[in-house]
């Protein structure tokens, strides 16, 4: 995955980074997130966020998208609210370039680290004997 998107034009690698969700973007209902987007993001706390919090991610989103052109995209896994939005606070602050690699380095994170999870949920089932 990762060779195809980096032999890809700057088009398509943003048509890619274009099609990931805000963050919290369940909390304020404007798409559905896929299952693990969901799930992913409940782990990290995003879907329990408080009024301050929420509305901190609803506005780091909208300037994020302003200034980038895509969304703020993070693998979250293992982090909670607060890493996430210090985390979207330091992010903001790059150029358009370092943000644009960085959230390819992102995306490349994430589907690593599904794969894996997908692999050790078929290893278990292997060992248990099931298919």
């Amino acid at each position: 995955m990762v060779s195809v998107v980096t032999k890809s034009n700057k088009r398509d690698q943003l048509r890619l980074l274009c099609n990931h969700p805000d963050l919290a973007q369940r909390i304020s209902n404007k798409k559905k997130l896929t299952e693990e987007s969901t799930r992913e993001q409940g782990q990290a706390g995003l879907n329990n966020c408080t009024i301050t919090e929420l509305e901190e991610l609803r506005s780091l989103n909208k300037t994020y998208k302003k200034k980038f052109g895509f969304p703020f995209i993070l693998a979250v896994k293992d982090r909670n609210v607060n890493e996430i939005i210090a985390l979207f606070r330091i992010r903001i602050k790059h150029t358009a370039e370092e943000e644009f690699n960085e959230s390819l380095k992102q995306v490349y994170k994430i589907a690593f680290l599904r794969l894996e999870e997908l692999f050790s949920e078929r290893q278990s089932k292997i060992l248990q004997g099931g298919n």
